[in-house]
């Protein structure tokens, strides 16, 4: 349990490199901020042993809130309390106490701990003991008594009894503390060594349980272990402490013992704040001891406490009006009274008509409000919006948006080709676009292949319009797109509003660019303006993190997800929740629709659909949400993309079903983006790439790699002119939609960027990450536009084309592929197709399906498609090749010729061998590697793709499946073996391949066998011996395996007597190590035990063995002993018979055993000159007496005659080893 450092310092460098003492453990409790300015933190500190530290300095502690480092004003602990308790002082007062100052060090700690100890509610008595034990003091709660009797104590002269400092039935410490109020300890303090029996620790241990008391052992003697006491310490709930030397060891130790009884009360920091934040995050570092340790967590303000201007409208919304309209804002007070000093609209178009009181200077009072009217006069129907300047002299003052007009959205319009066009090649067509001026610049592309890739048009088009000659690139997916030239990144790097309270998880701009919200990890929502960042409201949004936010389309209103499992839908006007909807696990996605009719959400176990005209949920689809649960809407409410692991998933908007899947990323899709007209899907992944997706053709378009971290957020511009992207490697990056090129790195934040939005209108890019830092970049993107359908290019060719069908490749026997040859009139003539065969070398292979055939002259109008159904089918493996000819009226070339060709290839694996044998095993040789080859004799590939085995655990195969071989090539497979239980082990490996799913099996067989010696018996237990005899035994060592065993080493644990090998040196000699056993030889080997002290007796041999295996045992050897019976005695003489009325007279003699084993009287008599006069009355032998015990005799004097004196002797016949027979002479006289 406990020794000093100086004796642990050999094997320190074993247990630990750093002293326990230097440990430091630090947990803050509670946080209190009530009493805001001031706010309290409550802790505890301890040291590595587990005691309590309550001594600190304000400059032991680093406070920070919200990044900022606030400055600690004072730190208090309340001083220890004591329990009810009560506590035994054992004191051993023998001799040898005397040496060293062992007993003043023990009386000088004890000392110090009950003066440290509050009487009452504490007791304490004191006892001491050599030979036999005593009460000093009985229990008291009178501190002055109990340090008297400690200051009286003094060595005696005397020996050492353990067990009746313990149990006596009056003065032994248990019988002393049982029974008595509160937790019970007896400090037992002692310099002796003493072994007790395990009999006698059995009653001392049951009787200290019985009465619930903890044992404390305080040793004082160097160099000392006892068992005993560390066993009663240990069993009782209590601790051991040994070679306690001097003054200082002592104090330590009853520290110790005094930080188990006190109960210590946490402590109290205190340190000064001001700000906003109701929540605010707190982190707290604690240096002690040559450590330091830092704990987080968070504190909540009381929301009266915080001086502040409220705003109960915080958004005051004209809307379209034609004329002149007025509204109200309402502002209220909080906290203390103040003075507002002015109230101003920074743009004439808001004009402020009341104030509803007297106009400022005027004093604002804690719950007293004004109702500002404020008249809105447009001069045209755009989007304004300002912001009510309030000054006053509150620290924290909330914000009125003031906004009136149409926001337009998509400001630029490609006119044509708007969808539906068929253009000729060769031809002239104007391209036409509005919302731009004459002045700007556009760039003109068209995509062939549903806006996959473009094509350059012009870079250079003014006047909004373009004359384009159409290419010879004919297709029926044709796109155009307009973008403006104008891009710029017009300021870097500006951070709004400092560190907020939790990390930014999301950021909403709303569509007209009056608002932008923060989803903050403490479940609040921050409101900002974004033209100056000034701070509107904050919503306590969650009772968990805020995931996400996103703000309707004309923006009534706020929609929030969280990891508290619910979507709120807040009312920008005033800042109250109208609608709370309950979900399935964290929503991690909200958004609305295109037209604000639907609200969809998305978390890591569901897709939710709700109306928002009545707020009803249309349906819920559980299973294709992973990760973030990334949703978004397309426009028209035609479908939901939604995140389901690294694929995307298309629901059905009606009904959720799953549509189709779209493939490409691998690993988990955080966000995801529809484009405004949707036909492309930007999405972004934890495997750091951004993706765009054709949704016409539900392809992927291309992957844009750069980002060191996942992918946390995309949004896209217009037509998918710009793409930006926030993630983990701390950056946004700026993409061109059209080709993927990097355009721009914005760097800033310092840790994740888990949200990025821009606005056309505020033109700015907001992003927040885990920093916990709102950063915004002025940027300018571009204006683009995109056709809203597809349009067509037609080549002026008269022609008939052939779309030969692809087969798949066979590999499988029984298999065939189905295809159809496709002929498209591409030109603009009508075709008459009168016929169709299958002709060329192997046409057998192939054939028409269904009964196929051309009727007399099939009409192809141009664009007209012919599609031929055929069928490969062969009867071998190889390569097929034939034709499809189909006879036409085209002039100059009747005949189209289309060539079709097919492949089928063989498949045959092979395993070799098929059976492995694993012989016999041994655990030492576990496991065994055995190896086989699998070949691939096809002319494909083959892939091990799975494995199955009936052998469990018994076998397994560190080669990585599934694994490739391609045709003519052999692999090496290892096979480990390693059986679970002895015996023979058989079974079958089975490898699965693609493709046909044929099957090969591999049988294994082992046989494991045991290796260990074994000795019988075990362990040795001698027949008991008394000092100085001898008792003997023997071991056997037998072999038990079934192979040759090598004894190569063996070894006596005791080097000293009690006990020996017989004959050792020339059995030693004879045996020759290292000596082989045959399976089943055995050795016996003769021992002897002489013991020399009485008591009991271990020690052990060790035999090694280093084949089969490298193993060892250790037979234990238990033996006891007592001394031999001895005698003592003592007599008292007769009295002389002197007055005639005497007739006897009377004697006794003492009889007393001091030795260990019982004494056996055999006679007890009179001998000598007058035997006759004396008599025996009592005891009469044989007799016993036990160890310790006393025996009396008593005898009589009768002899009548007067005169002479009378002898004889009293002889005691004993099996005593010092005095087998004892006379002792009496005499007397009538």
């Amino acid at each position: 349990m406990y020794r000093p450092l100086r004796i642990l310092a050999v094997i320190v460098f074993f247990i630990s490199a750093v002293p326990l003492h230097a440990q430091l453990q630090f947990d803050v409790l509670s946080t209190d901020g009530t009493f805001y300015p001031e706010i309290r933190v409550v802790f505890e500190a301890k040291d590595g042993a587990g005691n309590s530290i309550i001594d600190f300095q304000t400059s032991d502690f680093t406070v920070v809130e919200n990044g900022i480092i606030r400055p600690v004003t004072s730190v208090s602990c309340p001083p220890p309390i004591t329990p009810p308790v009560s506590l035994t002082f054992v004191f051993d007062i023998s001799f040898s106490m005397s040496l060293d100052n062992r007993l003043q060090n023990l009386k000088d700690a004890s000392t110090q701990l009950v003066q440290e100890l509050s009487y009452p509610p504490a007791a304490s008595a004191v006892t001491t003991f050599d030979d036999s034990s005593a009460i000093l003091t009985p229990y008291t709660s009178n501190r002055a008594s109990i340090l008297s009797a400690i200051s009286s104590l003094a060595p005696t002269g005397g020996g050492t009894d353990f067990y009746g400092a313990f149990t006596d039935a009056v003065t032994g410490a248990i019988d002393v503390t049982k029974g008595r109020a509160g937790d019970k300890y007896i400090i037992f303090m002692t310099d002796a060594f003493q072994n007790l029996t395990a009999a006698l620790e059995t009653q001392i241990i049951n009787a200290a349980r019985a009465a619930d008391i903890k044992v404390y052992s305080v040793t004082v003697s160097p160099n000392t272990v006892n068992m005993s006491l560390r066993r009663i310490a240990l069993q009782t709930g209590g601790r051991w402490f040994e070679d306690v030397l001097t003054a200082q060891d002592a104090q330590g130790i009853f520290d110790q013992i005094g930080d188990e009884i006190f109960i210590y009360p946490p402590c109290t920091l205190t340190y000064e704040t001001d700000g906003c934040d109701l929540e605010r995050s707190l982190s707290v570092t604690l240096r002690k001891i040559g450590r330091s340790v830092t704990r987080n967590t968070t504190v909540t303000v009381n929301w009266n406490s915080i001086v502040a201007l409220d705003v109960i409208t915080p958004v005051v919304d004209f809307g379209q009006v034609t004329g002149t309209k007025t509204m109200n804002a309402v502002i209220s007070g909080r906290g203390a009274p103040y003075e507002v000093t002015s109230i101003t609209s920074p743009v004439s178009t808001f004009r402020i008509l009341d104030y509803g009181g007297t106009a400022p200077p005027f004093t604002l009072s804690p719950g007293q409000s004004r109702t500002i009217r404020i008249q809105f006069r447009p001069v045209n129907t755009d989007r304004i919006e300002a912001r009510l300047n309030i000054v006053c002299s509150a620290p924290c003052v909330e914000s009125v948006i003031m906004v009136g007009g149409v926001h337009d959205p998509t400001p630029m319009k490609l006119i044509e080709p708007n969808g539906g066009e068929k253009l000729f090649s060769g031809s002239t067509f104007r391209w036409s676009w509005s919302g731009v001026t004459a002045s700007q610049a556009a760039e003109v592309e068209y995509s062939t292949n549903s806006g996959s890739t473009w094509s350059s048009v012009t870079d250079n088009a003014y006047n909004s319009f373009y004359n384009w000659r159409i290419p010879v690139t004919p297709s029926e997916e044709c796109l155009g797109l307009a973008m403006t030239k104008e891009e710029r990144i017009a300021s870097l790097d500006d951070v709004w509003t400092g560190e907020q309270p939790a990390a930014v998880m999301d950021i909403a701009v709303a569509p007209s660019g009056i608002l932008t919200a923060a989803a903050l990890a403490n479940g609040h929502v921050k409101l900002f303006y974004p033209k100056d960042a000034a701070f509107v409201t904050i919503l306590e949004a969650h009772s968990g993190s805020a995931k996400s936010a996103d703000f309707s389309p004309n923006m009534p209103w706020l929609a929030t997800g969280g990891s508290d499992g619910y979507v709120r839908i807040w009312d920008l006007r005033d800042g109250t929740m109208i609608q709370e909807m309950a979900g399935n696990g964290n929503v991690h996605t909200v958004r609305f629709s295109a037209d604000g009719s639907y609200l969809v959400a998305g978390s890591n176990q569901y897709v939710a659909l709700w109306q928002t005209w009545n707020w009803v949920r249309a349906w819920r689809h559980n299973g294709d949400t992973h990760a973030d649960g990334a949703v978004d809407i397309a426009p028209g409410n035609k479908w939901i993309a939604s995140g389901n692991g690294n694929t995307i998933s298309i629901l059905n908007f009606s009904d959720g079903g799953r549509n189709r899947s779209l493939s490409g990323h691998s690993n988990f899709i955080r966000s995801l983006d529809v484009a405004d007209d949707g036909m492309t899907i930007v999405s972004g992944s934890d495997d750091r790439t951004v993706r765009l997706w054709n949704t016409i053709t539900w392809q992927q378009i291309r992957a844009m790699s750069g980002h060191g971290g996942g992918v946390n957020s995309v949004s896209a511009s217009n037509a998918m002119g710009r793409i930006i992207s926030a993630s983990d490697d701390d950056d946004i990056r700026i993409w061109d939609g059209r080709d993927g090129s990097l355009l721009h790195t914005l760097k800033g934040h310092t840790a994740n960027v888990n949200g990025a939005a821009f606005d056309r209108k505020t033109k700015l890019i907001v992003s927040g990450g885990s920093d916990r830092k709102i950063r915004v970049w002025g940027y300018v993107p571009p204006l683009a536009d995109k056709s809203d359908s597809l349009w067509t290019i037609i080549a002026t060719v008269t022609d008939l084309q052939g779309d030969a069908p692809l087969f798949d490749p066979l590999t499988c026997p029984d298999t065939w592929s189905d295809g159809d040859a496709v002929f498209v009139n591409t030109g603009n003539q009508n075709i008459t197709v009168s016929s169709a065969r299958i002709a060329g070398t192997d046409a057998a292979a192939f054939e028409f399906r269904s009964g196929f055939s051309i009727p007399p002259d099939v009409l192809l109008m141009p664009e007209d498609t012919l599609r031929v159904p055929l069928r490969f089918f062969p009867a071998r493996t190889g390569d097929f090749d034939a034709l499809i000819e189909v006879d036409t009226d085209v002039p100059g070339n009747p005949t189209i010729s289309l060539p079709i060709s097919g492949h089928k290839d063989t498949v045959e694996t092979r395993v070799l061998p098929d059976t492995l044998n694993a012989g016999e095993l041994y655990t030492c040789s576990l496991p065994a590697q055995l190896q086989f080859i699998m070949s691939n004799e096809g002319t494909v590939n083959a892939v091990i793709d799975s494995v199955d085995t009936d052998l469990g655990e018994s076998v397994s195969f560190p080669s990585v499946f599934p694994r490739i071989l391609l045709p003519g090539q052999s692999d090496t497979v290892t096979v480990l073996v390693h059986p679970t239980a002895f015996g023979n082990m058989q079974g079958f490996v089975r490898m699965r391949t693609t493709p046909c799913d044929f099957e090969e099996d591999l049988f294994i067989t082992a046989d494991l066998v045991p290796t260990a010696i074994v000795a019988e018996p075990n362990p040795v237990i001698f027949d008991f011996a008394a000092v100085g005899d001898t008792s003997f035994t023997q071991v056997v060592l037998r072999n038990p395996t079934v192979t040759n065993m090598v004894l190569d080493s063996l070894a006596f644990l005791i080097s000293i007597p009690p006990f020996a090998v017989l004959d050792s040196s020339a059995w030693l000699d004879s045996l020759a190590l290292p000596d082989t056993l045959a399976p089943g030889d055995s050795i016996t080997l003769r021992l002897a035990y002489f013991p020399q002290s009485e008591g009991d007796a271990q020690g052990a041999l060790y035999f090694h063995t280093s084949a089969p295996c490298d193993d060892s045992l250790v037979v234990p050897l238990i033996a006891t002993s007592s001394k031999k019976p001895s005698i003592a005695y003592s007599s008292e003489q007769f009295a002389n018979l002197l007055c005639a009325d005497e007739q006897t007279s009377s004697a006794t003699a003492t009889l007393r055993n001091t030795g260990g084993l019982p004494l056996n009287i055999s006679a007890l008599q009179f001998e000598g000159l007058h035997p006759g006069d004396y008599q025996i009355l009592s005891p009469t032998a044989p007799l016993i007496i036990d160890p310790g015990e006393n025996e009396t005799v008593i005898m009589e004097f009768n002899y009548q005659a007067v005169g002479s004196l009378r002898e004889a002797t009293l002889v005691v016949l004993s099996d005593a080893e010092n005095e087998p027979r004892v006379e002792i002479p009496f005499s007397a006289r009538k």
